[in-house]
């Protein structure tokens, strides 16, 4: 079979990418044979809590590369891994996820015959990590719509964790823009790129890992912020996706009121932003038992996306927040 490199890129994590290295020293001594050819590579961008020391405490009977590197985000440390990949095949993996048992088996044989195919699967939420229930409602929708026909056409379902893809592919569209930073539309930006490509992207179920990460409120409002302004930045790189990627109407209640409250300050929003999720502490019981429940959660983090959106532009903040055009 073709040579494959898992690429993976962690920052601050030393617990959770041990974790990950042991079971694929796990799978390995399962399943010897799925492992010839395989090779892993660390990216540490920046880490310094431990995980280069812990990582070479390891005994794996594949070889194993740690590179570490100066602070750059997620993009630039998954690039690193793709420049100095050298499988034929390319799969990332995020720290926080575990591969089943038979996933590797299965990305490598999507690429067997394939060279110009991305094959991704699911990260479903590991059993011992709670999450609500609209977030793995997401999840499972998520799930649901790439399963919807037999290739992917939608670069927005698109991720590259649990992605592999031939390793000159990816070389040859350019790995993923080092401009967005923070969380958020990467994925996205190279899905655009590798499906005019021509690229073919599979989706398939039974390739599945566990995703051993549950964020915390707050970290999730501050990523909103940065989803804004990448939000910012994938559409000054591709503007001929506007119409088609901004909501055509209000996705919800809280974006219509901030519209509608016109305004277009980045730091009154993040204020706004703030200001609720501190009332949703206060009051999350009697919160939850109200009509109004649902909008008064919802609003810290549409008003820190908002606050993004402003950083980079205010006149697309209406647009982004999803009045009609």
């Amino acid at each position: 079979m073709k040579a494959l490199t898992i690429a993976i890129a962690s920052f601050q994590r030393r617990d959770a990418v041990t974790r990950l290295v042991t079971s694929l020293q796990t799978l390995a001594e399962e399943s010897p044979a799925s492992f010839v050819g395989v090779d892993v590579l660390v990216v540490l961008d920046g880490s310094t809590d431990g995980s280069q020391e812990a990582l070479a405490e390891l005994d794996c009977s594949f070889p194993l590369t740690v590179i570490w590197q100066e602070n750059s985000g997620l993009s630039g440390a998954r690039n690193a891994g793709l420049n100095a990949a050298t499988g034929e095949i390319i799969w990332f993996l995020d720290d926080d996820l575990v591969p089943l048992t038979g996933t590797l088996e299965l990305h490598r044989e999507a690429h067997e015959h394939a060279e110009q195919s991305m094959l991704i699967g699911p990260c479903d939420v590991a059993p011992t990590i709670s999450l609500s229930e609209e977030a793995e409602q997401y999840w499972e929708h998520l799930s649901v719509l790439r399963a919807q026909s037999e290739s992917i056409t939608r670069f927005d379902l698109i991720a590259v964790a649990n992605g592999s893809v031939p390793t000159q592919l990816m070389r040859s569209v350019g790995g993923l823009d080092e401009e967005f930073v923070g969380y958020g539309l990467e994925d996205y930006e190279l899905g655009l790129r590798l499906l005019q490509a021509g690229t073919v992207v599979h989706f398939d179920r039974a390739a599945a890992c566990w995703h051993y990460s549950s964020i915390d409120p707050e970290l999730a409002r501050l990523r909103r912020r940065e989803e804004g302004r990448n939000t910012v930045r994938f559409l000054r790189m591709h503007p001929e996706i506007a119409e088609s990627f901004l909501p055509a109407s209000y996705p919800g209640r809280s974006m219509q009121i901030l519209d509608r409250l016109g305004i277009r300050s980045p730091s009154t929003l993040a204020t706004l932003s703030r200001g609720s999720a501190s009332i949703i502490r206060l009051f999350s019981p009697l919160l939850a038992r109200t009509k109004r429940g649902q909008f008064i959660r919802t609003l810290p983090y549409d008003a820190s996306y908002a606050a993004g959106v402003a950083d980079l532009d205010r006149s697309l903040v209406p647009r982004a927040l999803g009045r009609p055009a």
